[in-house]
């Protein structure tokens, strides 16, 4: 006997109901996040000073990690009170 349409609807309902995929995993945190910069020229050489360092010690790093370095060295205190204010010399946009 054929089955009625409504039977293989429902049927294909279950089965649909039965497949529907998963949530997916949360994405894996990049170790990284990539941002965008502008730096000074006086920022830049900087950068490539810590590079030249880096390379006399027998470490050739980019200039990213020549950043990541600048970053993780930097003390924490009044000085970047002071440095902020060369910045935003420095800049010249007037955005600050």
């Amino acid at each position: 006997m054929a089955k009625k349409p409504d039977d293989m609807l429902t049927r294909l309902t279950k089965t649909l109901e039965d497949t529907k995929p998963t949530k997916a995993p949360d994405a894996v945190r990049q170790k990284c996040r990539k941002i965008s910069v502008s730096l000074h020229p006086d920022d830049e050489a900087y950068a490539n000073a810590i590079m030249g360092y880096m390379i006399g010690k027998g470490h050739r790093v980019s200039f990213s990690q020549a950043i990541k370095l600048a970053l993780r060295t930097a003390t924490i205190d009044e000085g970047l009170i002071d440095a902020l204010e060369q910045i935003k010399k420095d800049d010249g946009r007037g955005k600050w």
